[in-house]
């Protein structure tokens, strides 16, 4: 489920059900936003993005959204707000993707 709330702000609280799997912000990297995602919901994107490359017809992230979050993790690494060791693992997911817009942002960070 898609659920489009804009930002008022420079910062905001969303609360979110229980039954969430995990959440993806500034869908299609359309604004110039770095996102940094907690830890568990970190490791559900990065398992959506290996799932969905795997298997395109699963559609629940957007090539653009994948190379998006990868872009947002090497950001953060960049800000030490992540190891360097967490963009790299989260990087592993590239051996399966078909589309050329996630290597060519993570190529920009390497």
């Amino acid at each position: 489920v898609t659920k489009h709330i804009m930002m008022k702000g420079e910062s905001m609280e969303v609360t979110l059900p229980d039954s969430f799997e995990w959440l993806k912000l500034n869908i299609g990297g359309k604004m110039m936003y770095v996102t940094s995602y907690p830890p568990d919901n970190l490791a559900k994107l990065v398992a959506a993005m290996k799932a969905n490359s795997r298997d395109p017809e699963l559609n629940t992230m957007q090539h653009r959204d994948r190379g998006h979050v990868l872009c947002d993790i090497f950001s953060a690494a960049q800000l030490n707000l992540l190891p360097y060791s967490t963009a790299l693992e989260a990087a592993k997911y590239l051996r399966y993707e078909g589309a050329w817009l996630p290597w060519v942002l993570a190529y920009k960070h390497l």
